[in-house]
């Protein structure tokens, strides 16, 4: 809807120039399809390559990685989108609608798969589509093209099923750098953002400048070398079944390319990653994990790299930004080095390097870096007015993010433009559609990764209120939305501008990023421990820096919520299954409801133990307070009851849980606890109840837990 403008058709690529013959220009599309195959889907180093069934060395196999479930492979299938299909013709809809007759069929078949260590060679065949690369790029050059492999949907449902396995297992046993991200949950390009912006921002603060270099690995996915890659996991500790099936799935793979409306012929695949898959991510990642973890140069040097997929950033801190350089230059050839082990290549022209400082002599020094054919190679660093482009936030100098700012407001313009002649006050399209573009294809650009560089109108320096200088930063957002909002509503260009955001239900700017800043600080208890953010914010009071700060508008002591308990095959059973489990019983009325509850008590036994919970809140103006209360019967005699204050901070959802927790505890402590065949928890909360007898993250977290361990317990103590 957004791009509506955007010139379409079927246009054919442009003639394309070959590396070996730079004046030559390819035209014919057999030819391209050749030099595409042989430019992106080759790799010099394949020579080299160790053999697949080579065993080298490895770890025991200490990593999990059980049987599959049904529920897994019901996700795995109906999680995906509307995607292009492989050469079979199997859309995601066909899957979905057939549903009821193959699920067996194909759960045993990921079953075996998984448990054989096998992927089927149907799956294995791709057709390529070649696109360009977003950005202005000379058209003429073959790695101005990137191949995205269309694959089998069924077959796409084994590989998410195995890499959400992965993605999780590696997160949860740290198979990873902390710092290397892409493809895992719990970790965005925002999140490393942060932690590098805090890293500078600390170092500014002990009188340190800082310098950042990036790194891009040429090729990436479609450079790995087969058996280098089966090494690695076997020296990771993955199990036999696993490793084998990604030697089945990365070798014998073969591909035809689609381009400029022909289909070429089916040729053998030697290396690389199918761009497409979604396991490809994660296997790049395990592939490159020594990258992040190589030391000699300096062994203390925990937090100077950063990646997220290929991209790949080293930071250096000291007194001078010379001695940033020397340092990097060292880093930069030992990853030279490894990478040539590993037939991993850099490319160099577009490394690029940034000085982070405030000093205004500070002059610009460069890297210059030995290549491994002997060759010098310098890169310049940035000028003081420019800035650096990593993970699409712009960095500066001095980290204003003026460029980033204006560069994004510029993207969001560009849409809004394609919106502004889908409407006015005539005629139009509805206004509610037009809003929900804004909120979904404009906003999202114009505040991209604010809670990682959004630093407040104000903030604390000296025990006094010091202004940040955003005014600038604000007015051209303001401006931006202002536009977009324009675009959506029926409004004449008069106005008022509080009026449109009134209208849209969209505040200004300020707001809109305050509010970005907070719900990342929530996350942040939402983070595992290991996760940059949280360790970062470990040691506080620190320096002064935008994270602790976003970090402090929550209290410090709020509920942390572990996101990693449930793994990906151990799904919590559905809201229907939970209510069952209760005994709830849908489709009656409060008076039957209330009947069949007084006939189930009067059935049970005399000797088992009845405990009724409640949770309540009182709200006086704008303070609140919470508490939980339980009482035991065992044969119509109260044998214990108490109460507990929960403060303010505290929901009824979570009294209820307290107390459900807490009466069954004084149930099992109870001294007439032993002639109890049962202990029957009496609540009035679905929610609560339903929570209690299922596994899943959310608030009151750790009472659930505990609830579920101490029942856990009488169960044992009966057997």
């Amino acid at each position: 809807m957004v791009g509506w403008q955007k010139a379409k058709g079927s246009f054919q690529t442009p003639p394309l120039r070959d590396g070996s013959n730079p004046t030559a220009l390819i035209s014919q599309p057999k030819e391209k399809r050749d030099l595409f195959a042989r430019v992106l889907l080759r790799n010099a180093a394949i020579s080299t390559d160790i053999p697949a069934e080579s065993p080298g060395p490895r770890l025991e196999a200490n990593l999990p990685f059980p049987r599959v479930t049904k529920d897994e492979v019901q996700t795995s299938i109906f999680s995906a989108r509307s995607t292009t299909p492989g050469s079979d013709g199997i859309t995601t809809a066909v899957l979905k609608t057939a549903w009821p007759v193959i699920e067996d069929i194909v759960f045993r078949l990921y079953s075996g798969c998984v448990c054989e260590g096998w992927h089927p060679t149907c799956f294995k065949e791709a057709i390529l589509v070649i696109l360009p690369k977003p950005g202005k790029r000379d058209r003429a050059l073959p790695r101005s093209y990137r191949p995205i492999a269309l694959l089998s949907v069924l077959g796409k449902g084994l590989e998410r099923l195995v890499a959400r396995r992965l993605a999780w297992i590696t997160v949860k046993f740290q198979v990873l750098h902390d710092q290397q991200f892409g493809a895992l949950p719990l970790r965005s390009c925002s999140d490393l953002i942060a932690a590098a912006i805090h890293d500078i921002e600390c170092a500014w603060q002990r009188g340190r400048v800082t310098s950042m270099l990036t790194l891009d690995i040429k090729g990436a996915f479609d450079a790995v070398l087969p058996g280098r890659l089966i090494r690695r996991l076997r020296c990771q500790g993955w199990p036999e079944n696993l490793v084998r099936w990604v030697s089945s799935f990365v070798l014998g793979r073969r591909a035809r390319i689609r381009l400029d409306g022909e289909m070429g012929d089916v040729f053998d695949l030697e290396c690389g990653l199918p761009q497409g898959s979604p396991v490809s991510p994660i296997l790049f990642m395990l592939h490159i994990e020594p990258l992040f973890k190589l030391g000699t140069v300096h062994p203390g040097r925990k937090r100077s790299r950063f990646g997220y997929a290929d991209d790949i950033a080293i930071m250096a801190s000291s007194t001078s930004l010379e001695d940033n350089c020397a340092l990097l230059a060292k880093e930069w050839e030992e990853a030279q080095e490894w990478g040539a082990l590993e037939g991993i290549t850099f490319d160099t022209d577009k490394s690029e390097l940034i000085h982070f400082t405030k000093r205004p002599k500070d002059r610009n020094p460069p890297i210059t870096v030995r290549l491994l054919d002997g060759r010098q190679h310098t890169v310049q660093a940035v000028n003081q007015g420019a800035s650096l482009r990593w993970l699409g936030v712009h960095f500066d100098r001095r980290l204003t993010f003026k460029n980033h700012v204006k560069g994004h407001c510029a993207k969001a313009c560009q849409v809004v433009n394609g919106l502004r002649g889908l409407g006015n006050t005539a005629w139009g399209a509805p206004t509610h559609l037009l809003r929900r573009a804004i909120t979904s294809c404009v906003l999202p650009i114009q505040y991209y990764a604010s809670e990682a560089w959004w630093p407040g109108r104000n903030r604390i320096k000296n025990g006094h209120i010091a202004s940040n200088g955003v005014n600038g930063l604000l007015n051209q957002l303001d401006i931006t939305q202002a536009k977009a909002i324009r675009a959506a509503l029926p409004v004449y260009r008069t106005t008022p501008v509080p009026i449109l955001q009134r209208e849209a239900a969209l505040p200004p700017a300020e707001v809109m990023l305050d509010a970005k800043l907070h719900k990342a600080s929530v996350r942040i208890h939402r983070l595992d421990d290991r996760h940059p953010l949280r360790t970062r914010l470990g040691d506080r009071p620190g320096p002064d820096s935008r994270l602790r700060r976003m970090a402090s508008l929550i209290e410090r002591h709020a509920e942390y919520i572990d996101p990693l308990e449930l793994p990906p095959w151990e799904r919590s059973a559905d809201w229907h299954t939970a209510l069952s489990m209760v005994g709830y019983e849908p489709r009656k009325t409060k008076d039957e409801l209330a009947t069949a509850f007084t006939d189930r008590l009067g059935a049970l036994s005399k000797r088992d133990i009845v405990v009724y919970t409640d949770g309540s809140q009182m709200v006086d103006g704008s303070r609140t307070a919470a508490g939980a209360g339980w009482v035991g019967y065992q044969a119509t005699r109260q044998i214990f009851r108490g109460s507990e204050p929960l403060g303010h901070q505290t929901e009824v959802f979570d009294a209820e849980a307290q107390a459900a927790f807490r009466g069954l505890l004084e149930a099992m402590r109870s001294p007439t606890a032993r002639m109890a065949d049962n202990v029957h928890i009496c609540l009035d909360n679905l929610a609560v109840a339903a929570r209690l007898v299922t596994r899943s993250p959310g608030s009151s977290q750790a009472r659930f837990r505990a609830f579920r361990y101490t029942f856990g317990g009488v169960l044992d103590t009966r057997e």
